[in-house]
């Protein structure tokens, strides 16, 4: 009997469906430039050796009636020590609900020879999420 065996690469581990991996990170803003479009932007910065490939980007809060979803649909490819704004359209404020929350970003990616969904809390460094859903729900 005749065995064979070939020299193939590892396969690479998936990250974690909760986290991004090391060396990437996301935050949440709105530009000045980004209001009378109703839209806002989601900064993913790569800061690991190989180059990411972003697919679906939504963010979800209980301050919006719905998902923001990207803009243009497709893939945006992040070279490593590059940082990428990925615009996403703000759908209408919940005005149910309060004017402080959690906003959750869920991001499929690929890195490497890993294809995975992460999901977890982003910042929304300029406070502007909890400002729109004021302006909007105000009675007056």
């Amino acid at each position: 009997m005749l065995a064979l065996a070939g020299c193939a690469e590892a396969p690479h581990p998936s990250p974690s469906a909760t986290a991004l991996p090391i060396g990437i990170t996301a935050s949440v803003v709105q530009l000045a430039g980004d209001v009378a479009t109703r839209q806002a932007q989601v900064q993913i910065h790569n800061a690991a050796d190989d180059t990411l490939v972003i697919g679906k980007v939504e963010l979800e809060d209980d301050r919006l009636d719905g998902l923001a979803e990207r803009v243009v649909a497709g893939e945006t490819d992040i070279a490593p020590g590059r940082t990428v704004d990925i615009r996403v359209h703000l759908p209408a404020v919940n005005c149910d609900a309060a004017d402080e929350g959690t906003t959750m970003l869920e991001v499929k990616f690929t890195l490497g020879a890993a294809d995975s969904i992460a999901r977890m809390a982003v910042e929304d460094s300029l406070g502007f999420l909890s400002d729109l859903h004021r302006r909007e729900c105000s009675t007056g």
